[in-house]
């Protein structure tokens, strides 16, 4: 026979954590049978700081060498390598930066 396709829409509870919960949906007046199971992934939202967060149109900043900027993301998926990691300012890509990855082992490795 046919197959029928249900899209539910719903507006999601909100969770005090990051975590990963066991979700059911099923027909209100339907045996068990027809349940379907699947897994819903509460995760923390990505933040990102820069400091200092200003430049000079020449790249000047307020850093101890004057040059740099140091930005630091929290909530980041895991990452391997600097390579895994791709910074742009505006649509200029940044070539040559020193990315420092402690979560990983990682430190001051240049892409």
């Amino acid at each position: 026979g046919a197959s029928l396709i249900v899209v539910a829409v719903a507006e999601m509870p909100s969770s005090p954590m990051a975590s990963v919960v066991a979700c059911i949906i099923a027909p209100t007046k339907a045996p068990q049978q027809f349940e379907s199971h699947f897994a819903f992934e509460y995760y923390a939202p990505l933040t990102a700081r820069a400091d200092p967060g200003t430049a000079s149109v020449y790249g000047a900043t307020a850093s101890e060498d004057g040059l740099s900027t140091r930005v630091t993301l929290t909530n980041f998926p895991r990452v391997e390598t600097p390579e895994d990691v791709t910074l742009f300012f505006g649509e200029d890509q940044c070539e040559g930066c020193v990315l420092g990855i402690p979560s990983s082992g990682l430190s001051n490795v240049r892409t």
